[in-house]
């Protein structure tokens, strides 16, 4: 799982196509895949974020920076594990929290929107200051099934 310190919420991947805040399931509930996330070493301190549902790996809007709208820009699934789109580097800070980095916007992050806890609160690409932050919305535990 991959839970926000500031709301308790995980990282889930809805029907295969957004991938949204959502209570932790449990693990005996059908739907807990869509919550499973396996995080790989590709190379340097770059992964890949694949969910254990669908296959697919974490990744930004392409065109986010072309349209300079990446400050609101979501988090969604792809099949390109080679692409710079579904890379990330993890930042841990000395609350052991991690602060997911996107590797093709520098200086953006994985956030939780405006303080959601309801189900379906979108994750989007964010700017901030680093895993220095106190924002909770930008911080994240990695938590084993």
């Amino acid at each position: 799982f991959i839970q926000n310190i500031g709301t308790g919420t995980v990282c889930d991947l809805a029907w295969g196509a957004k991938v949204q805040g959502y209570s932790k399931r449990e693990l005996n509930d059908p739907l807990v895949s869509a919550q499973l996330w396996i995080i790989i070493r590709v190379e340097h301190d770059e992964y890949t974020i694949r969910n254990a549902m669908s296959c697919t790996y974490m990744d930004i809007q392409a065109s986010a920076k072309l349209h300079f709208d990446w400050f609101a820009t979501r988090a969604k699934p792809s099949k390109n594990m080679s692409s710079k789109l579904a890379r990330w580097t993890i930042r841990r800070n000395n609350n052991k929290t991690a602060y997911l980095t996107s590797t093709w916007l520098a200086g953006t992050y994985h956030s939780l929107c405006m303080m959601g806890t309801e189900n379906g609160t979108k994750i989007q690409i964010w700017e901030g200051i680093g895993p220095s932050t106190n924002h909770q919305l930008q911080l994240w535990h990695v938590v084993r099934a």
